[in-house]
């Protein structure tokens, strides 16, 4: 059960409510993300055609 749970933990299924590492993964973005994006994409060098 505690491997399932540390699992789920590391895929961010799950995450610990006031943590810092393992915190809720919509909270890792910056908050001008939405505004920005097109600028994180480059920095990152995704492919903003791929599906």
């Amino acid at each position: 059960m505690l491997v399932s749970l540390r699992r789920a933990i590391r895929r961010r299924e799950i995450w610990v409510e006031g943590g810092n590492t393992w915190r809720h993964p919509d909270q890792d973005l910056p908050a001008d993300f939405e505004a920005n994006r097109d600028v994180l994409d480059t920095d990152t060098r995704l492919d903003l055609t791929a599906a």
